[in-house]
């Protein structure tokens, strides 16, 4: 069961264009996620698995590598993307990308465990996705 405030993140929205065309390769997923975001916000949150990727992985770019936050700072980050920054939270948790442990949060420093299947643009976008923070974190 949803609460209203995770389906508020579900609702349609008119200005996110579904009718540009997205290139292929490196860009694709940086393009995919900012048809969400306008002036650094979401808009709206996608249903479909590969865009919510693509913006989750935007949104845990908000987050230093190797930092470890408390809720509230999480809360913060987020809520300047979204109001509902509890669902956002939940899903970056969901899917492996933000770790959390007694009460504190932290980017995920290993691909998460995916089961077969997936959809192997995902996979590509997690591994380059991964690769670069990890990079970051020992810059």
């Amino acid at each position: 069961m949803t609460g209203r405030y995770e389906e508020s993140l579900h609702l349609p929205d008119p200005a996110v264009r579904r009718d540009a065309p997205v290139p292929s390769g490196p860009l694709e997923r940086q393009v995919i996620a900012d048809r969400f975001f306008r002036d650094g916000r979401l808009r709206q949150f996608p249903t479909k698995r590969k865009t919510r990727v693509a913006v989750l992985l935007k949104l845990a770019s908000l987050f230093e590598p190797g930092r470890v936050y408390q809720e509230p700072e999480v809360n913060a980050l987020l809520q300047a993307a979204h109001d509902d920054f509890a669902a956002l939270r939940r899903a970056l948790i969901d899917h492996g990308y933000v770790v959390r442990h007694d009460g504190q949060y932290r980017l995920a420093t290993e691909l998460p465990a995916r089961l077969p299947g997936e959809l192997p643009v995902i996979l590509e976008w997690e591994a380059e996705w991964f690769a670069a923070h990890a990079r970051q974190s020992t810059v």
